[in-house]
């Protein structure tokens, strides 16, 4: 009856052990804690010395663990189409907004997992767990919880500002700077809205409103850059608003960078296709970034354009990090569009000509593969120094000049254009 106190089996299973076993001693140590020694040793058919000496020896747990048994459980892969549905979920509903590299959310976690339950649910599809979703999906994305969805560096550098007092003088400086950027944020958006009521307000129908930016477009994990170009105009049929048409251009390759080159590339284009001979005025707005807009090529382009076509040009620029949302809702439009033709299809959008196809099914939206030849190779141009607190370019046949928002009649700088240098390149390529 004494092997009760440690079970039958076990005692077997240890006296047959190996006496090299390296289970041997850690089993005897656990098995003869608080017995006595003289009986356990009898039962075992050890020496009392071995019994001793075990306890003296710390036990390996890591030993004592191998001796589990593994269960035979697989987990079951997660199916792609499950993982690709949660992403378009959160493209769909929470998306990344051109110019960013990350997502606003103003709701917890688990808020996120109830909405993207019930948008599984109403496609009779069955959702990832919450921990699945958060650990597959939440957690390897960019998110900013904040309720303010105009999030940008600065505007948050001056909330921060705000609630310090009292300010150093370095700290009252950039304060002072940082508040003008939100005048400017504002100047900038109302000034655009102004001018799209001037239009319909005065039935100008030889201005045309272009708003262009990049956003990129994930086909099966593989990037393509399209830049959307919409264009706003007075049209007598739809009086109280202005007609948008919205036109994709889609990269043919994932080489293809949104440069410079590809803006004036795919502007060629559309001078080759006559899509301007209506106008007299053409304004042009997008954000300021200096990869691919506001750079000494791009003006010295539209300076050429002007000259070319015998229209006035003007280029307008938002305050960075505030880009008007006409190209953001394009974006979103194609974005779903594509996810829509996966899901309701069972078809894979997987190169661009499939995306053109898809675009050219939403209502005021047109796509094409975007040119890439021949290819552009612009001379050195002389940098404009200070393009960058610009915020309005205008053109003559020997300067630009710059202005510093958009409302202002007298300019703050000019920049001698170097038409020589380019006009030939462009000539060669326009028919």
């Amino acid at each position: 009856m004494r092997f009760e106190s440690y079970g039958r089996r076990l005692v077997m299973f240890l006296k047959n052990l190996p006496q090299n076993s390296p289970f041997r001693r850690p089993l005897l140590q656990v098995m003869t804690v608080n017995l006595h020694v003289k009986t356990v040793a009898a039962d075992f058919d050890v020496s009392q010395e071995t019994i001793y000496a075990s306890h003296r020896s710390s036990v390996d747990a890591n030993i004592l663990m191998s001796m589990r048994s593994t269960p035979n459980v697989k987990r079951n892969r997660l199916p792609d189409e499950d993982l690709d549905l949660a992403r378009t979920f959160m493209d769909e509903v929470f998306p990344q907004l051109s110019g960013r590299d990350f997502r606003v959310i103003a709701m917890t976690r688990d808020s996120v997992y109830a909405v993207y339950f019930g948008y599984c649910t109403d496609r009779d599809q069955v959702p990832l767990g919450q921990t699945t979703f958060n650990e597959k999906i939440f957690n390897k994305m960019k998110i900013h919880n904040t309720a303010d969805s105009t999030i940008c560096c600065y505007c948050r550098r001056l909330k921060t500002l705000e609630h310090v007092q009292p300010r150093t003088a370095a700290q009252e400086a950039e304060y002072g700077e940082l508040v003008e950027h939100k005048e400017r944020w504002f100047e900038q958006g109302r000034f655009f809205g102004e001018r799209k009521n001037t239009l319909i307000d005065h039935k100008q129908r030889n201005v045309l409103i272009v708003v262009q930016d990049f956003t990129q477009l994930q086909l099966q994990g593989t990037f393509y850059q399209d830049f959307i170009v919409v264009f706003q105009e007075f049209d007598q049929e739809e009086a109280s608003k202005l007609k948008t048409r919205m036109h994709h251009l889609v990269a043919p390759t994932t080489n293809i960078k949104n440069d410079g080159t590809f803006v004036i590339r795919v502007w060629l284009h559309m001078i080759n296709e006559g899509w301007f001979y209506r106008y007299d005025t053409i304004e042009i707005f997008s954000d300021g970034a200096g990869k691919h807009f506001k750079t000494t090529a791009i003006m010295n382009f539209f300076a050429f354009m002007q000259m070319f076509l015998k229209k006035c040009i003007i280029y307008h620029f938002f305050e960075s990090n505030h880009g008007h949302s006409v190209c953001d809702a394009a974006a979103s439009h194609i974005k779903k569009a594509i996810n829509v033709f996966q899901r309701d299809k069972g078809e894979a959008v997987r190169v661009p000509p499939q995306v053109v196809d898809v675009a050219n099914g939403i209502k005021n939206h047109d796509a094409m593969i975007a040119p890439v030849q021949p290819d552009i190779i612009l001379p050195e141009f002389d940098t404009f120094h200070g393009i960058r607190k610009l915020r309005k370019f205008t053109f003559d046949e020997e300067y630009a000049y710059g202005y510093r928002i958009s409302r202002l009649g007298h300019h703050e700088m000019q920049y001698p254009l170097m038409t020589e240098s380019y006009a030939d390149i462009f000539l060669n390529i326009l028919e």
